[in-house]
């Protein structure tokens, strides 16, 4: 009995450190439409639940916000009208989980939950031609032509241009700021400012958004063309429960539309039965 006891508990832990291995390295956690991921030049919408690789391009429309988690505790918030790409993401292995997160366009957040801050992770994110090493911190930023911005809201950070020393961030509200190819003092900003800035990247609320393990399910469905020479069905509904479908010959020319918008006139004044008398002709 004692000899089986360990035989599973050892299968057991195999299969933990299995599937810890096989987690993915980042997901899509929230939605509020329009999102799309971009893969191998190919474009589907985004959706709670999708596991992200390197090289995935993620791009939201207007009004909409998108949430990306990591593996190792952090998530990734992308404002409307921006672009993500994950130049480098790399699983824990040994420990350390590494990525490149390249900004093209748009704001986005980065934040790390507080159980999470102390795993080691080595994060490097481009907004532009500004880079910033991230280790457990709470920033926001933002990139546009010819203007790149990071705001410090927990932490401390590195962010320096290409061919430019590194300037250090280690107090809040600090903001970081390159204007056409120049970049301004460090400066402080008030919480009321910060506080706008951070609603770019928040969830909307009353506006809908679909998260990752919430009540509800969304499944999307493709709308296929029929088979030529199948017979369709058609629908003179105007409302009404007792409005039944009929069978439509194969050939129709012009004048079923007509036919049809007659029929559901006559539905409401007549009632269904009389739309169902002659509610459809043949045009030979």
């Amino acid at each position: 009995m004692k000899r089986w006891l360990e035989i599973v508990f050892a299968l057991w832990l195999a299969l933990a450190a299995s599937s810890a291995f096989a987690a993915p390295a980042a997901v899509v956690e929230s939605v509020q439409m329009p999102a799309w991921v971009e893969r191998a030049g190919k474009q589907r919408p985004a959706s709670p639940g999708t596991e992200l690789i390197a090289t995935d391009t993620l791009r939201t429309g207007a009004g909409a916000r998108l949430y990306i988690k990591l593996a190792e505790g952090s998530t990734v918030k992308l404002g409307e009208n921006a672009s993500l790409q994950l130049l480098d993401l790399v699983p824990e292995r040994g420990g350390l989980f590494r990525a490149t997160l390249n900004v093209i366009a748009g704001a986005f957040r980065f934040t790390t939950e507080a159980v999470a801050k102390p795993r080691p992770r080595d994060v490097k994110l481009r907004i532009s031609t500004v880079t910033a090493g991230i280790r457990g911190t709470d920033l926001w930023g933002r990139s546009v032509r010819d203007n790149e911005i990071v705001c410090l809201i927990e932490g401390a950070i590195e962010v320096g241009a290409e061919s430019e020393k590194p300037v250090r961030m280690d107090q809040p509200r600090q903001f970081y700021q390159r204007d056409k190819g120049r970049t301004q003092p460090l400066s402080v900003i008030t919480p009321e400012k910060l506080a706008e800035l951070a609603r770019e990247t928040e969830i909307e609320t009353g506006k809908g958004a679909a998260r990752r393990g919430g009540k509800w399910k969304v499944t999307l469905a493709n709308a296929m063309r029929p088979r030529p020479g199948r017979r369709q069905s058609a629908r003179t509904s105007c409302g009404s429960r007792n409005c039944r479908r009929r069978r439509r010959p194969k050939r129709w020319r012009r004048g079923f539309a007509a036919s049809t918008e007659w029929a559901i006139r006559r539905c409401r004044t007549e009632g269904p039965s009389a739309a169902r008398e002659g509610a459809f002709t043949r045009v030979r």
